[in-house]
C-alpha cells in the first residue's frame, strides 16, 4: 500500500484481496480465511484481525500478517497458515513550486497565456528521480488521473491553480501539488510621449538632450515602472546599452529613441509604440561682426541720442520682424536671460564713449535664441583752430595798389587742423 499523507510508515490495507491469491482456486464457500498479527494467534485460533477489509498497520514500513485458512467441512477442523508481507511505500516528497509567470504579451489585456507546465517539474521534484508527472485542472482529475492537460497551456484566469500528479514508476504511489499560473500585466506607458525639442546653438544638427524630462510623462502615474531609453529597438527589448545622462543625438535634427518600460517587480516590459522623438531646432544667428553705430555730438559733451533700431534690419538678416523678439541691453548676462531691456530704442541716450550694446534675438515659437553684440560711438566735432592772419604784398598782378590780390587759402589747412 502507498503511505499516507502524513508519510509516517502506516497504510490502510485491505487484506482480504489476498484471499483469491491464497485459496488458489479453492472453493471459497469451503474454506474459511482470517487474519491475524501473530502466529501464536493463528495456531490457537485467537483475536483474529476485526475488520481485516480495513487494516492499518501497526509496525511502521514492514509488517508480517499471519493467515488461516481453515477446511469448515472436516470435524478436526484442518487448517494451514501462511504469512502476508505488508509493505508501506513512500509517496513521493513534492516540493510546492513557485507560480509559473508570463507576461500578458499575446493580446496584451485578456490575461492568457500560454504555459509550459514543464518549467515547474524541477522544483516539484527536487533531484528525485523516477517519477513521472502529470497535470490536470481539477484535484479529483489528478486523484483519478484523467482528463490531463498538456502544454503548451493557456490558462483559463489570471492566477489559476493547476493539480501536478507526481507517480512513482514502480510503486504507483503518487502525491499531488499545486502550481499556480499567473499573467501579469505589461506596464501601460504613454504611447506618444511628446518630443523633446532642443535649441542648436552652434546649428550644426546636433544637441545635448536630457531625456528623464519625459520619464513621469511616460510612466503616466503607474507604480513600480522602470523607465530606459536606448538608441535601437534591439537594445530597447533585451535592456542593453541604456542612455545615461546627457545625450548627444547621433542623427542629425531629428532623431528616434526607443523606451523601454519594465515593472520592476515582475520584470515584464513594453515597447509598443513607445518611441521618443528628439528635435534639435535651429537657433536664430545673430552677426558677429555688426557695424558700430556711430552719431556726432552736436554739443560737444560726448552725450547723444542713438537710434538702436537703425540695425534691426542687420541684426535680422532678412527674418520676418514678426517671428522674433528683438530687444536690446546694456549686459551679456541681461540678454541671456532677456531681463532689463532698453525701453527706448530709437532715442537711448548713453553716456560712456564707446559702450557695447548687446542683442538678444528671440524665437517665441521655438524659445531659441542668439545674442550678440555692437558699438555705440560718439564722434565729436572737429575743432577748428584761428589761424594767423593770411598775407600778401599788392605788388603782384597788373594792378598795383588795388588791394586786390590771389590767395591760396590751403596755405592754412595745417594750422587750422593743427
Amino acid at each position: 500500500a502507498c503511505d499516507d499523507i502524513s508519510a509516517d510508515g502506516f497504510a490502510t490495507f485491505d487484506l482480504t484481496t489476498k484471499a483469491p491469491e491464497v485459496l488458489n482456486g479453492q472453493d471459497p464457500t469451503q474454506y474459511i480465511v482470517s487474519y491475524y498479527e501473530t502466529e501464536a494467534n493463528a495456531d490457537l485460533p485467537n483475536n483474529p484481525i476485526a475488520n481485516p477489509a480495513a487494516y492499518t498497520n501497526t509496525t511502521a514500513n514492514i509488517q508480517m500478517i499471519w493467515i488461516r485458512v481453515e477446511d469448515n467441512t472436516t470435524l478436526e477442523g484442518c487448517y494451514k497458515l501462511t504469512t502476508l508481507e505488508l509493505i508501506v511505500n513512500p509517496l513521493p516528497v513534492l516540493v510546492t513550486p513557485l507560480p509559473l509567470e508570463l507576461c500578458d504579451v499575446n493580446n496584451p489585456g485578456d490575461e492568457a497565456e500560454a504555459f509550459t507546465l514543464e518549467a515547474a517539474n524541477a522544483e516539484i521534484l527536487n533531484g528525485q528521480t523516477g517519477i513521472t508527472l502529470s497535470y490536470y485542472e481539477t484535484e479529483m482529475d489528478a486523484d483519478n488521473a484523467t482528463s490531463p492537460i498538456m502544454s503548451p497551456y493557456t490558462n483559463t484566469s489570471a492566477a489559476q491553480t493547476i493539480y501536478v500528479r507526481a507517480e512513482n514508476d514502480i510503486t504507483g504511489c503518487y502525491n499531488t501539488v499545486t502550481v499556480t499560473l499567473r499573467v501579469d500585466p505589461i506596464p501601460s506607458p504613454e504611447p506618444d510621449p511628446d518630443p523633446i525639442e532642443v535649441c542648436d546653438q552652434d546649428n550644426d544638427g546636433f544637441a545635448e538632450f536630457d531625456l528623464e524630462i519625459r520619464t513621469i510623462e511616460i510612466t503616466n502615474g503607474e507604480p513600480n515602472v522602470e523607465i530606459s531609453y536606448h538608441e535601437t529597438q534591439t537594445d530597447a527589448a533585451l535592456g542593453f546599452n541604456p542612455i545615461i545622462g546627457v545625450y548627444t543625438n547621433i542623427v542629425a535634427n531629428t532623431q528616434m529613441i526607443y523606451v523601454r518600460s519594465e515593472n520592476t517587480l515582475t520584470g515584464c516590459y513594453s515597447l509598443t509604440l513607445n518611441t521618443l522623438e528628439l528635435i534639435v531646432v535651429a537657433s536664430p544667428e545673430v552677426s558677429t561682426d555688426l557695424e558700430p553705430l556711430v552719431v556726432c555730438d552736436d554739443s560737444n559733451d560726448g552725450i547723444t541720442q542713438f537710434d538702436l533700431t537703425l540695425r534691426d534690419a542687420d541684426i535680422l538678416g532678412g527674418q520676418n520682424p514678426a517671428d522674433v523678439i528683438l530687444s536690446y541691453h546694456v549686459s551679456a548676462a541681461d540678454a541671456e536671460t532677456g531681463v532689463n531691456p532698453i525701453i527706448n530704442t530709437a532715442n537711448d541716450t548713453h553716456i560712456l564713449n564707446p559702450q557695447i550694446i548687446y542683442i538678444r534675438r528671440f524665437n517665441p515659437t521655438t524659445s531659441c535664441q542668439d545674442t550678440g553684440e555692437f558699438e555705440l560711438q560718439v564722434n565729436l566735432p572737429p575743432e577748428a583752430v584761428q589761424p594767423s592772419p593770411l598775407e600778401l604784398c599788392d605788388d603782384i598782378g597788373e594792378s598795383p595798389g588795388d588791394e586786390m590780390t590771389v590767395f591760396d587759402l590751403t596755405v592754412k589747412d595745417a594750422e587750422i587742423t593743427a
